[in-house]
């Protein structure tokens, strides 16, 4: 509540964030105990993302990312969302196959997003994803995908290498260079 007594609406999605960390600590120390006893926390939360943000394939994007307030994408799907949800997917795929709990359904989710970013949101003249996806009207790709939007669907593994390397050189060539100077900033060229 705000100090004028009226409820301040405020929606995040950091789940994603939350799981993302936890697969990585899992594939990184293999413990299978500890994963588990997530298990079902994991599988609760991928329901969940499916349930509310599935958008044939593709993920729209509440506030889910730690650059994401203030950013709207009026229900359409999203890179950055649907490349985390990939990864948890696939992850939660390959966590399953170690504590003897079935993987398809989170392998069949995973190859689904795959090919829904692949098809819907790959732009193959430019050789980047786009941001995302309206979800009404012409279903515009929208082509000035944000930073964040390059390195969560690399850290995702959602691109082939070719693909990764068309991202960067992306990056390279249509963002701006702004330059750094200031009190304690070594001289050069910090573009």
């Amino acid at each position: 509540r705000k100090s004028d007594g009226l409820i301040e609406e405020s929606h995040y999605d950091m789940n994603l964030v939350l799981f993302d960390a936890l697969l990585r600590h899992l594939l990184w120390t293999g413990d299978k105990e500890f994963a588990r006893e997530v298990w079902p926390n994991l599988k609760r939360h991928l329901a969940w993302e499916k349930r509310c943000f599935d958008r044939d394939g593709l993920y729209e994007a509440w506030p889910c990312i730690w650059a994401s307030d203030a950013l709207q994408y009026a229900g359409g799907g999203v890179t950055h969302s649907s490349a985390y949800n990939y990864y948890q997917n696939k992850m939660a795929g390959r966590i399953a196959r170690w504590i003897g709990e079935d993987p398809a359904p989170f392998e069949a989710e995973a190859e689904l997003i795959h090919s829904a970013m692949q098809e819907r949101l790959w732009l193959e003249d430019q050789g980047a994803y786009a941001e995302y996806r309206d979800a009404w009207g012409l279903e515009l790709a929208h082509p000035s995908a944000a930073l964040w939007t390059i390195y969560h669907a690399i850290d995702s593994e959602v691109p082939a290498p070719l693909q990764a390397w068309q991202m960067l050189r992306d990056v390279e060539t249509r963002l701006p260079q702004i330059p750094v100077h200031g009190p304690g900033v070594p001289d050069g060229d910090w573009d």
